[in-house]
């Protein structure tokens, strides 16, 4: 695990480029929407899935757990995005991230 010293020495000396600092905050802000967009859908899913094992007492269809994990892992991305963690930008500047192992 890093430390706070080795964090400071490894960007201290990273200038990042004003036209990259305001399309990144362009950015930012959109995925801050779509994250908060993709929890809504999440929402549903959850509600679904409630709804559906009170009704049929089963559990929800494997399509829908994996369309679930698929979104999370999306949410993961975002967050990592918005916390400078990864400088690729999610979906639908990469391929959707598959569901996770």
């Amino acid at each position: 695990m890093p430390t706070d010293q080795s964090i400071e020495e490894s960007t201290s000396g990273d200038l990042i480029d004003r036209a990259e600092t305001g399309i990144r905050v362009l950015f930012t802000l959109l995925f801050f929407l779509i994250a908060r967009v993709a929890e809504a859908v999440l929402g549903i899913v959850i509600v679904f899935g409630v709804l559906y094992t009170l009704i049929t007492q089963h559990e929800p269809s494997p399509a829908v757990r994996r369309f679930s994990q698929r979104v999370l892992a999306y949410l993961v991305e975002i967050a990592r995005y918005l916390t400078y963690n990864d400088d690729e930008a999610p979906f639908p500047f990469r391929e959707f991230p598959p569901e996770p192992d």
